[in-house]
């Protein structure tokens, strides 16, 4: 019933990501209660995406269809139809569905930051008073805003922008520390042994290869100690209750088209 989902068509779905949502509070609430920061990690990624992938369902469904040359060729899959347009921080773009289609993706990262900062800061400081919060909200929305810069249709700035958010995170309110480059394999590669037998599995997994890679532990007795061991757990964890929230509620009754 949100008014960002109003849609030309008057569609509407059970399972529709919504910013901010009752579940999406929920979820990311119960995360933030473990202590654990795999879990609080996971659980930002996600309550951010609400704004991101907003008004997508995350399965095969019509609702997810878009318009365009190439939407017959696309599976309604969440929004592999609108591409990269949902998570790239400077684009404004179309959303073809909806009444109100013009989409501005800095708006919407800013809206989520703001409401991740409140989280966040309640858990590490319950007495914080609501106008230090309000302080600190508009303070890092002023800063990430001109960290994000102009509007970039093309994304051909992306490299300037993590280097304005690194030099951000240098500064004393911001916790006076780097930001470690992300390296998707890293964790894997410390932790797993990997032998290639023909084509390598785990660089595209939707490929026919009759020859299954190997993989062990590099340390069988310390491997449970590791960050991508205990990051595997924390997601098995994360699915598992966010599941039983969507059962207790909106996946009640409903019947879903098999993949």
């Amino acid at each position: 019933m949100a008014e960002s989902t109003w849609r030309g068509d008057g569609r509407m779905h059970w399972l529709n990501t919504t910013p901010d949502s009752e579940n999406a509070n929920r979820i990311i609430d119960i995360a933030l209660k473990t202590g654990n920061l795999y879990r609080i990690g996971i659980a930002g990624h996600g309550y951010a995406d609400t704004w991101a992938h907003q008004n997508f369902a995350g399965y095969f469904d019509p609702f997810n269809s878009m318009t365009g040359p190439l939407s017959a060729a696309i599976p309604n899959i969440g929004h592999a139809e609108a591409g990269h347009n949902p998570d790239e921080v400077a684009l404004i773009w179309k959303d073809t569905r909806l009444i109100e289609k013009r989409i501005d993706n800095r708006k919407r990262f800013l809206d989520a930051a703001g409401h991740i900062l409140r989280k966040l800061a309640k858990l590490t400081d319950s007495r914080m008073t609501e106008k230090e919060l309000k302080k600190r909200e508009t303070t890092l929305k002023k800063d990430l805003d001109t960290c994000i810069g102009e509007q970039d249709q093309t994304n051909r700035y992306a490299e300037e922008r993590i280097d304005r958010y690194n030099k951000l995170a240098t500064k004393p309110q911001y916790g006076k520390t780097e930001i470690t480059p992300y390296d998707e394999d890293k964790w894997f590669e410390e932790t797993v042994n990997e032998k290639v037998r023909g084509l390598r599995n785990r660089s595209d997994l939707t490929r026919w290869d009759p020859l299954t890679d190997i993989y062990t532990w590099k340390n069988r007795e310390t491997y449970k100690d590791t960050h991508w061991y205990r990051f595997q757990q924390a997601v098995k964890q994360h699915q598992d209750e966010t599941w039983a929230i969507l059962k207790e509620k909106n996946l009640k009754g409903l019947e879903l088209p098999e993949m």
